[in-house]
């Protein structure tokens, strides 16, 4: 009987070391950390829908969308998470001072992107993960640092409205 225990246990053993070998040899799958952050996330009470393979998560009611995608390094995956917003000053404002707001923010914020679109805005935060403990840790980082940069342009808006009116008299190059 004690023999037959060993034996049971050592099948065990060595099918983990297999499949742990083969967890190296093969990398992380974006799917697969996808499905592991659904459950972290799941766990620590965050709402989140996976749509149109984008992965939605929502903290403190401001949504984030993320996108991954692979590196070179098979262990370690790449990840924007991404705030994408509208304004109700956007029409305040001549698209000359939201790209000069912009710039500012960027070079405030050297650790996130702020984009001035057409008709709205969006802050964004890259980085590289290994599992959905390090997706935690990050997204929580990115929270901060996007918030600092949304502090920022805030802080703008009648600074650019003030110096950069939008003026719909501008003058035009081109047919009218």
């Amino acid at each position: 009987m004690e023999y037959v225990s060993f034996v049971i246990l050592g099948i065990v053993a060595v099918t983990y070391i297999v499949f742990a070998i083969l967890k190296l040899l093969t990398g992380t799958s974006i799917g697969t950390l996808e499905n592991n952050i659904c459950k972290k996330l799941d766990e620590q009470g965050f709402r989140h829908e996976k749509k149109d393979g984008t992965l939605y998560v929502v903290k403190n009611d401001q949504t984030f969308h993320v996108h991954f995608w692979d590196t070179s390094n098979k262990w370690i995956i790449r990840l924007y998470f991404v705030y994408d917003f509208g304004d109700e000053y956007k029409s305040l404002v001549s698209n000359d001072g939201w790209a000069v707001g912009a710039n500012y923010i960027n070079i405030n914020n050297p650790h996130s992107t702020f984009i001035s679109y057409k008709d709205s805005f969006c802050c964004r935060f890259e980085t590289a993960i290994a599992n959905s403990k390090d997706f935690m840790k990050e997204f929580d980082m990115a929270y901060q640092i996007v918030g600092q940069a949304m502090e920022d342009f805030n802080k703008l808006h009648s600074r650019l409205e003030r110096d950069y009116p939008n003026d719909s008299t501008e003058s035009k190059i081109g047919f009218r």
